[in-house]
């Protein structure tokens, strides 16, 4: 599409929201020294994306509470 009919659209009408299904579980970012939640992440991969760890990675670090990426990671269900 040329710029002017993006610039168009973007003027007149919203983009459309990030997609994210009603089954995914939010993942909570965690201070390891202080324990508190930083952040929620809506999905598995949103976290897996961001921080470049695996599925494995992600999980076994919430099960185990173990530090990734300078931060502790939970599942949430």
């Amino acid at each position: 599409c040329p710029i002017e009919m993006q610039n168009e659209y973007l003027l007149h009408n919203k983009l459309p929201d990030k997609y994210v299904s009603s089954y995914s579980k939010t993942v909570s970012q965690i201070c390891p020294k202080t324990n508190k939640i930083i952040n929620t992440y809506n999905s598995k991969n949103e976290v897996v994306n961001k921080f470049q760890m695996s599925m494995l990675t992600l999980k076994n670090c919430s099960i185990n509470g173990n530090i990734y990426n300078g931060y502790r990671w939970k599942i949430n269900e």
